[in-house]
C-alpha cells in the first residue's frame, strides 16, 4: 500500500512523498516540520495509527493527519477524527477521493497558520501606546519621519524615537518586518491605535 501511494503521489501527481515503515520512523522523519501532511493507516503493525496521532499531539505538533481505514471502520474514524486527526478516507478510495482529502487539510492547514500568525503579530503589537500606534499607522500610510512629525505636531527626531521603541517593543529589526507585522495583524492606517 506504501509503495503504491507513493508512486500514486509522487510520480503520478507530482507530489513529494516520503514514506515510513513503522509509526517510529514516521515521527523520525517528520521531526521538526509542521507542513508535512501525515497520511497514516490506522491499522499498522506494531504501534497504530492511534499511536502516531497521539504522539503527534502530545508533542504539540499541529502536522495535517489524514487517516485511512477499511470499509465498515467509519466508529475507528471518529474515533481517529476525535483524537486529532483532519480527515480521513475510507479504503478502498479514488485517487480523487486522496486529492480531495489533501486539498481540504491543506487548506485547513494553512488557515490555522494564518490565524495563528494573526494571533502572534496582535500580541506583539498590543503594548504599544496610542502615539506608537499613530506613529505605526502613518508608516503604514506610507509616511516618512518628516511628514509624520508634520502630522503629529512632534518632532522629526521624536518620530525616530518612536519608530525605535516601535522595533524594540515588536522585536523587529527592520521597517519591512514591521510593516508585515502590522499587516499579519491585519493593523490598519485607518484605524485608531
Amino acid at each position: 500500500m506504501r509503495s503504491s501511494l507513493r508512486t500514486l503521489l509522487d510520480a503520478v501527481l507530482g507530489i513529494p512523498t516520503e514514506t515510513a515503515e513503522s509509526v517510529d520512523a514516521a515521527l523520525r522523519k517528520i521531526a521538526d516540520d509542521e507542513d508535512l501532511c501525515v497520511l497514516t493507516d490506522l491499522r499498522m503493525p506494531g504501534r497504530d495509527g492511534f499511536s502516531l496521532l497521539s504522539d503527534l499531539r502530545s508533542r504539540g505538533r499541529t502536522n495535517p493527519v489524514i487517516v485511512m481505514s477499511a470499509y465498515g471502520e467509519v466508529a475507528m474514524a471518529v474515533r481517529a477524527m476525535k483524537e486529532g486527526a483532519d480527515d480521513f478516507i475510507e479504503k478502498p478510495f479514488e485517487q480523487d477521493d486522496l486529492l480531495a482529502a489533501l486539498e481540504r487539510v491543506r487548506a485547513r492547514h494553512d488557515a490555522r497558520q494564518r490565524a495563528a500568525a494573526r494571533i502572534s503579530a496582535t500580541h506583539r503589537l498590543a503594548s504599544l501606546s496610542p502615539r506608537e500606534g499613530e506613529v505605526l499607522s502613518a508608516l503604514m500610510a506610507g509616511g516618512n519621519s518628516r511628514t509624520i512629525a508634520a502630522q503629529l505636531g512632534i518632532s522629526a527626531r521624536t518620530v525616530e524615537e518612536y519608530r525605535r521603541l516601535l522595533h524594540v517593543k515588536t522585536q523587529t529589526r527592520s521597517l519591512p518586518e514591521l510593516l508585515r507585522l502590522a499587516i499579519a495583524a491585519d493593523w490598519r492606517p485607518d484605524a485608531p491605535p
